[in-house]
């Protein structure tokens, strides 16, 4: 049996398009990469000035002028010789996400030796001050990397996931204990003032947070939190809490627990680390795109009058119930992620259920109705 394990938004637009994919599946063969791009410097725990440098990944032979961008954060939990920008599974992301048509950055940012206490505390905010420097870069860069400013994620994973989620929701310097980072302020000094460190949406990767109250509003960046359940580093629950906070403050967010994984599983080498990273690839796309206003996402939401909603019931079937009882649903179609057409069905009811008889996936359904056409992003995963 198959489980719809994750539904997107209803949303009303007149045809499925193949451009729409851009985002969703490889359209460019081949990407560029550019590495050890310096974009600030800083003094580090040894008080010496630091270069800061990234790796950056564009699709070859892209043609369009503002693309949205991803910037990556590794994960080691903020000690020196424990990880950096070139892993072999951060090189891979970013590749893959340049083919979708993305442009992608692959950070490198002050390590410590400390392990716990303040000291660890103090090597975060270090890092928060260096990613908002690399979220500045390519605002003041934008025209040369071709960046949509409007469209600019941070995501990261263990120490880098707590890096992205301090650079989305650490606002205010309150937020900040007194003496614990110099420069005392949010933004630090590590390069680039003048421009905004704000981000769209953030990846929080088996991470955590010091305070989940830096979460204080819906309008905050969106969320998705990825956790495995046997995680011996950072306790599963740590994501929960902060799922749990976006939830009661409204904040749009995405939690995928990944059950019996344990840190970060997609690290090359982990037993079934490749589908673990198929795994934090397909969600990360789905989600992406939700937020990616390149993908016209954000112009068609506004035109969109009532929810279509789609439940998992019992057995291999979906029922697809709209919230306006009076709205008919006339026809169904459902793509693969190619666009290619599964099947069409005539219905002519209030509601109706859609047998659930398909491979692992991303599917696109399209529900025809006797107001307007949805469109349904369905994720179908085995047990």
């Amino acid at each position: 049996m198959k489980k719809l394990l994750y539904i997107t938004v209803g949303l009303l637009i007149s045809a499925y398009t193949g451009y729409g994919q851009r985002y969703l599946s490889y359209v460019f063969l081949g990407v560029d990469s550019t590495v050890n791009i310096q974009y600030g410097n800083a003094v580090n725990y040894q008080n010496v000035n630091q270069n800061l440098t990234l790796d950056f990944y564009q699709p070859q032979g892209d043609v369009v002028n503002k693309r949205p961008l991803i910037i990556y954060i590794h994960g080691g939990g903020f000690q020196i010789n424990q990880g950096d920008k070139t892993l072999p599974h951060i090189k891979s992301f970013c590749r893959n996400f340049a083919k979708k048509g993305y442009v992608c950055a692959s950070i490198d940012y002050r390590l410590d030796t400390t392990t716990s206490g303040p000291g660890l505390y103090t090597a975060g905010m270090r890092a928060m001050h260096d990613a908002r420097a690399a979220v500045r870069f390519f605002r003041k860069y934008a025209a040369a990397y071709k960046i949509d400013t409007t469209n600019i994620f941070i995501g990261g994973e263990s120490a880098g996931a707590v890096t992205s989620m301090l650079v989305s929701y650490v606002d205010n310097i309150n937020e900040i204990y007194p003496g614990t980072v110099t420069p005392y302020t949010v933004e630090g000094s590590s390069g680039n003032a003048g421009f905004s460190s704000n981000v769209k949406a953030c990846l929080g990767l088996c991470g955590f947070m010091w305070d989940t109250t830096y979460i204080d509003a819906s309008t905050d960046p969106k969320l998705l939190l990825m956790h495995g359940t046997s995680d011996p580093l950072i306790d599963w629950h740590q994501s929960l809490n902060i799922y749990t906070r976006a939830q009661n403050v409204g904040l749009q967010n995405t939690f995928k627990l990944l059950n019996g994984a344990t840190h970060c599983p997609w690290y090359y080498g982990l037993t079934n680390s490749l589908q673990y990273f198929d795994t934090l690839e397909t969600f990360t796309a789905l989600f992406l795109y939700q937020h990616n206003s390149a993908a016209g996402i954000d112009e068609v939401i506004k035109q969109a009058n009532k929810e279509v909603y789609l439940f998992y019931t019992s057995g291999n079937s979906v029922l697809i119930k709209p919230e306006d009882a009076h709205l008919q649903i006339n026809a169904l179609e459902l793509y693969d992620i190619l666009g290619r057409l599964l099947i069409k069905k005539q219905i002519n009811a209030s509601h109706t259920v859609l047998a659930n008889e398909w491979s692992s996936g991303i599917y696109l359904l399209k529900i025809i109705t006797d107001k307007g056409i949805y469109t349904k992003k369905i994720l179908f995963e085995g047990n």
